[in-house]
């Protein structure tokens, strides 16, 4: 192997590193904010819909606590299989955080954000259910909230926070629900 393909291998291995998160194999929120904020500056310019899904597992923190972080990573990981698998390739979905994902639907209305946000919770609390029988006294849902720009906000962080407000508003009063306008609709 030469060394400018190792280079070249390299480089691409450091990319990855930076980008992706290990466990689920989706983008890390760092890449995923760069992105998201480049296509909100495309969505201005040419005018065109840009939506995100926000989701959140619910009791995910007890679900721990019950089964142990193997289980944990394993949901974890299934929850990225997942994204990955039914997440339009010009679409990007991360990890956000320990239990939170994202996905920037570009050129996405509402009505097929909200669409895709119904398919990809019944799939998620579908497959989650049968991961394995030793959980299934602990089934896991997910809510899920759908932002369009620009009419939620004009900015990430405005409509980020507010959909984060809507779901834990959902969740405190059991979850497992799509929020369809985090503007209007109250949790």
């Amino acid at each position: 192997q030469s060394l400018g393909s190792m280079a070249m291998e390299n480089a691409r291995m450091f990319d990855q590193l930076y980008t992706k998160d290990r466990m689920t194999d989706l983008f890390n929120w760092r890449y995923f904010e760069e992105r998201a904020q480049a296509e909100l500056s495309r969505s201005k310019r040419f005018g065109h819909k840009l939506s995100f899904t926000l989701l959140d597992l619910d009791n995910f923190t007890p679900f721990i606590q019950a089964n142990g972080t193997q289980a944990a990573e394993k949901v974890l990981a299934k929850v990225g299989a997942l994204l990955n698998e039914y997440v339009r390739k010009i679409d990007v979905s991360c990890r956000m955080s320990e239990d939170s994902f994202a996905v920037a639907l570009l050129e996405t209305e509402r009505v097929q954000a909200v669409q895709f946000a119904e398919k990809i919770k019944k799939i998620i609390e579908e497959s989650l259910a049968n991961i394995d029988q030793a959980f299934a006294s602990q089934s896991l849902t997910v809510t899920l909230a759908v932002m369009t720009f620009p009419d939620d906000g004009f900015t990430m962080a405005e409509m980020f926070d507010s959909a984060n407000l809507k779901i834990k508003e959902a969740q405190a009063k059991g979850g497992s629900r799509v929020i369809k306008n985090i503007t209007e609709e109250t949790a």
